[in-house]
């Protein structure tokens, strides 16, 4: 028998302390690319489904959640394979 964790987390190819120590505990990496869009839309129905206005929802994403991503995304190249699907899977 073999035994196979999944992880996910945002943060888990950054290069900066503390997250920079948590690849090389990783056997392989997926880096999961989808078009910025993409990422408002799900992020906008996830934040007002939380019970923010769109305005507050907005807000958060400008803010918060697309500098972070801008972050992530810097990361990236630590990944094993770098997987962009294919269309549009909103």
């Amino acid at each position: 028998g073999h035994r196979m964790d999944v992880v996910e987390g945002n943060s888990l190819l950054l290069d900066i302390h503390p997250w920079r120590a948590i690849r090389h505990l990783l056997d392989f990496c997926i880096y999961l690319e989808v078009e910025e869009n993409i990422q408002i839309q799900r992020l906008l129905k996830r934040h007002i489904k939380g019970g923010k206005s769109r305005a507050q929802a907005m807000d958060k994403v400008k803010i918060t959640d697309l500098p972070n991503a801008a972050l992530i995304e810097r990361d990236r190249h630590r990944a094993d394979v770098v997987y962009r699907p294919p269309g549009n899977f909103s």
